[in-house]
């Protein structure tokens, strides 16, 4: 920039940083380094949404019904299990508090660890017919 007509001003002096050019020379003057602000990361709002709420509700009814003694429910329950995990997915790739979904999702897997235990505790002793 020497003497090729520049105009003063602030300019990136090759070293990333701005400096003063008061038309024939550099100056010692030299701007402060900014900072852009950092992108707000996924998930960060703060507000949990409904998908991941649901999917911790689906878990914990599925929970609940794969724990009761009886076919029906634990039916009911893997149904429910399994659209838990679904929801807990989809939570997980929405613009919205993450916790609901790890949270559902971990629920549903306790749900079904519970599910396979009470299965086969149901099977060894037969169903109970009776509510």
């Amino acid at each position: 920039m020497r003497g090729d007509g520049t105009p003063a001003g602030w300019y990136d002096d090759g070293s990333a940083r701005m400096r003063y050019w008061n038309g024939t020379a550099w100056t010692d003057d030299v701007a402060p380094v900014t900072t852009a602000p950092a992108p707000q990361p996924r998930g960060s709002s703060g507000v949990p949404g409904p998908i991941g709420l649901c999917a911790m509700g689906a878990a914990v009814f599925g929970l609940i019904g794969v724990c009761l003694p009886w076919m029906g429910p634990e039916l009911v329950g893997i149904v429910l299990l399994l659209v838990a995990f679904v929801l807990s997915g989809v939570s997980l790739h929405q613009d919205a508090t993450k916790w609901p979904g790890y949270v559902g999702l971990g629920v549903a897997l306790l749900g079904t660890l519970a599910g396979v235990v009470m299965f086969i505790i149901g099977f060894m002793n037969g169903y109970s017919s009776t509510v």
